[in-house]
């Protein structure tokens, strides 16, 4: 392809470097672009809503359901109405908090890491809500806990670096073990820490298997931002190669003498380029 006199690919690299963007100079970058990160930031508010509207639920649940006589066995609503104050105090908390990080990540003008960094607190303190229902009286029933859900849901739809991913996960974890100490600090009869130690191994389980899918994500977010930025870098040395070039010839118009000569046919005088 030729522009004017040169070939594109043969134009002086040395005129169309002034003309790069200095961002397109300096190729790289590592993590997600900033747009991926504002739609992580708005999957937050929906989780946010919707972590809203299960403890509203819930509390339904626990005010109302336990209430009609034989629909739950009567140890766990003598227990439930032992701790009720525990179990409305979580509830609410849990709504409140919900709503008004919702409300933030809406109002926030802040940027959109800041708002994921928030939602790697919000996981921890969702976790230990959560930790604490599990191990009221008389402790954790067989089965895996939500909080391995929780864990696994926020590592794939809240990206984060691996490292702060990894350890806002291990955290969550670890919250079984420290509501089984709020409870016996309360004076319940729960598992000990050893022992919640223990059944909190599928939870940290599931926390490398979120620092894997936190690593994942994060290396395919630096793959697509230096996909763009050698988009930008290529498109923009053409667009200076071809202005570069036409200038060129421009300049090279003005400065070279021409012969003029009349057209035998209309007598309209013409300029000749001399060679």
């Amino acid at each position: 392809m030729t522009l004017g006199f040169l070939p594109v690919s043969d134009l002086p690299l040395s005129q169309t470097e002034v003309s790069r963007p200095a961002a397109l100079q300096m190729p790289g970058g590592q993590g997600l672009p900033e747009d991926l990160l504002r739609q992580a930031s708005r999957r937050l508010a929906v989780l946010c809503l919707i972590s809203a509207c299960i403890w509203a639920a819930n509390l339904l649940l626990l005010n109302f359901a336990y209430a009609v006589v034989g629909t739950v066995p009567a140890e766990r609503v003598a227990t439930y109405e032992k701790w009720r104050p525990v179990y409305d105090l979580v509830g609410i908390a849990n709504i409140l908090v919900s709503l008004g990080l919702l409300w933030y990540t809406r109002r926030s003008r802040r940027s959109a890491r800041f708002l994921l960094d928030l939602a790697l607190g919000y996981e921890v303190f969702t976790a230990l809500s959560v930790a604490l229902l599990d191990y009221a009286e008389p402790g954790p029933t067989e089965g895996v806990s939500w909080i391995a859900v929780i864990i696994l849901l926020f590592a794939s739809m809240v990206p984060s670096s691996p490292r702060k991913a990894l350890v806002a996960a291990f955290a969550a974890a670890s919250m079984g073990p420290v509501a089984a100490e709020i409870w016996q600090a309360l004076g319940a009869e729960v598992p000990g820490f050893g022992q919640a130690l223990i059944l909190s191994i599928p939870n940290y389980l599931c926390a490398g298997i979120a620092g894997v899918i936190a690593h994942i994500i994060y290396r395919l977010g630096g793959e697509v931002r230096k996909a763009r930025e050698m988009g930008s870098y290529v498109l923009g040395d053409l667009i200076a190669r071809v202005v570069w070039a036409r200038k060129s010839r421009i300049q090279e118009v003005k400065t070279t003498p021409c012969t003029w000569s009349m057209r035998e046919s209309s007598g309209v005088p013409k300029c000749a380029l001399r060679k």
